[in-house]
């Protein structure tokens, strides 16, 4: 019997990288950043980590604090000082990268294992929409067919880069992999029609954050009973692969046992 396989890929850090700035900008003056910084720099002036340094600057009418070195460099670049009080955060490269001019690189490495397979393969994308993101991911798709690597799907899992829950996307990401192994629809929470097509033996999931895969590996099980959904489901393998930097060895597996129900504490945190 020939046992039907998906592989299933999350391209928030895979393959695909066009590396987004966050920019602080003159308010009068939206087009020209003053100063860009990438989204992790961001997140920490956000939580007021240098607040010891008793260093802020107005944004938006916000205080913000800085340390030395980014206060010297938007001293260095603001050549009319009264304008520091105009500054703001920019998000133009997260929401509207092509007009921004960002060119995405691609490493095709992760997937090249996959060429002339015929199992069926899928992308998830949970930072932005089709609308906004398939000018990076076009290029991408016509590359790997080239290669004989066909794609079978995308899956774009919210509409914009920010309006994002973490909890709530490892909930999506579990659903996409039951609905692959179960062979039919998930929504509003409940099982829907059949996918024709769509019933594999075994998935596999692709993702470079142990973190995700982690909360995947605990809750799907859970997610499974929640759902009520056919007990053979449990008969089905469920494989998880984190990306590592080895060259020779760039997948670490991680099986789940999806035969047992083991319930833990993020089964009472579920998002419902």
């Amino acid at each position: 019997m020939i046992r039907r396989k998906a592989h299933i890929f999350n391209l928030d850090n895979l393959i695909v990288d066009y590396n987004p700035m966050v920019w602080i900008i003159d308010k009068n003056k939206p087009n020209e950043p003053i100063h860009k910084m990438n989204k992790s720099d961001y997140d920490v002036l956000k939580m007021s980590v240098f607040k010891e340094e008793n260093l802020s600057i107005s944004f938006n009418g916000k205080k913000v604090y800085v340390n030395q070195d980014i206060l010297e460099i938007l001293n260095k670049k603001i050549k009319n000082k009264d304008n520091i009080e105009e500054l703001s955060f920019s998000f133009r490269e997260f929401t509207n990268p092509e007009d921004c001019g960002l060119k995405p690189e691609y490493d095709l490495s992760y997937i090249e294992h996959l060429k002339n397979s015929n199992d069926d393969i899928y992308f998830i994308l949970t930072k932005g929409s089709e609308k906004k993101l398939s000018y990076l991911y076009n290029p991408l798709i016509n590359e790997l067919e080239k290669k004989g690597i066909i794609i079978k799907q995308m899956y774009y899992l919210n509409q914009s880069y920010f309006a994002q829950n973490k909890d709530q996307n490892i909930k999506k990401i579990c659903y996409i992999i039951i609905q692959n192994l179960l062979g039919s629809e998930i929504k509003n929470n409940e099982v829907g029609d059949e996918i024709k097509g769509r019933e594999y033996d075994m998935v596999e999931y692709y993702d470079s954050n142990y973190v995700s895969i982690n909360k995947i590996k605990l809750q799907i099980s859970n997610f499974i009973d929640k759902l009520n959904v056919d007990t053979s489901i449990r008969n089905k393998k469920l494989v998880l692969k984190k990306a590592t930097s080895n060259k020779l060895n760039i997948y670490k597996d991680i099986p789940v046992d999806l035969s047992k129900h083991i319930k833990t504490f993020e089964y009472f945190n579920l998002i419902r």
